[in-house]
């Protein structure tokens, strides 16, 4: 790396409902279902250092599928989101993502290999199973039709009209690998469903009608909760819970009835876009 510092910035990524595959091949694992890729993302800097030392948000961490890929180089790495690790934006696999490209330069190949690099990372971590391949090959409303890596699986976007906000707040956190574990079953089952009946009308309203669908059959989404939630539905076109994070779409016109109100009784609201890196 000839300069002094490396900088890189990737969108998010954060799952309606997806299905699991799994392969002995970490290149054919991954996940089928549909997503928002979001900005704005992450921004991670790499820098020349005594020793690997990882910072998110000022805070040293520990990201595995991260130490995965960079922890045998001497970089201090700084990651900056305005959201939180293990909440459900694939921020885990974003900075995968980040940091891989980042170290393109002294591991060599494409942007695609640096791509594969970092799902493979976050397959064998188990912190995500899409994630990468929907904000490379992805953008907005991102659908992965075939699991796999880059350029193995397969991504299909589309682009929804209107001056639409992605609308968000933190509910908490929960690991892939905790998910998987205490919801795999119901995960497999409903993940099918939503994605088969998507297929028959993909539309961000239908996104957000089968993602909330979802959601409620897995457990994201019940009782108190469902409650809060009256009071905000009336302004966006859909709404979803992923593992922590409660995400809308929401028109330009209703945002200032909107925020507030998610102010209100969750506390963080986040404010995205709709992106995409589109890479393959």
């Amino acid at each position: 790396m000839e300069a002094e510092a490396v900088r890189v910035e990737v969108p998010l990524h954060i799952t309606g409902f997806f299905r699991p595959y799994f392969s002995e091949d970490p290149l054919k694992t991954g996940s089928t279902g549909a997503g928002l890729v979001v900005i704005p993302g992450l921004l991670c800097e790499l820098r020349r250092s005594n020793g690997y030392k990882l910072f998110y948000n000022g805070v040293e961490t520990r990201i595995p599928p991260v130490e995965e890929i960079a922890r045998s180089f001497n970089m201090m790495i700084d990651i900056r989101s305005n959201v939180p690790l293990g909440a459900g934006y694939g921020a885990s696999g974003a900075s995968a993502l980040a940091v891989s490209l980042a170290l393109k330069g002294i591991l060599g190949g494409s942007e695609l290999d640096a791509a594969r690099r970092a799902h493979v990372a976050e397959v064998k971590n188990m912190t995500g199973l899409g994630d990468v391949t929907a904000i490379f090959c992805g953008e907005q409303l991102a659908i992965r039709t075939k699991p796999g890596a880059p350029g193995v699986g397969k991504v299909v976007a589309i682009r929804p009209s209107g001056n639409i906000w992605i609308v968000t707040s933190d509910l908490g956190v929960m690991s892939t690998r905790k998910m998987l574990e205490s919801m795999g079953g119901k995960i497999e089952i409903y993940g099918k469903d939503a994605m088969d009946k998507f297929m028959e009308n993909p539309s961000l309203e239908s996104f957000f009608c089968l993602s909330r669908e979802f959601s409620e059959r897995i457990g994201f989404m019940r009782g108190e909760l469902v409650e809060k939630l009256k009071s905000i539905e009336k302004n966006v076109i859909g709404l979803t819970v992923k593992k922590g994070v409660l995400l809308a779409a929401v028109d330009d016109g209703d945002l200032s009835e909107v925020i507030p109100n998610m102010r209100k009784i969750f506390g963080s609201v986040h404010l995205f876009r709709l992106g995409g890196m589109r890479r393959c």
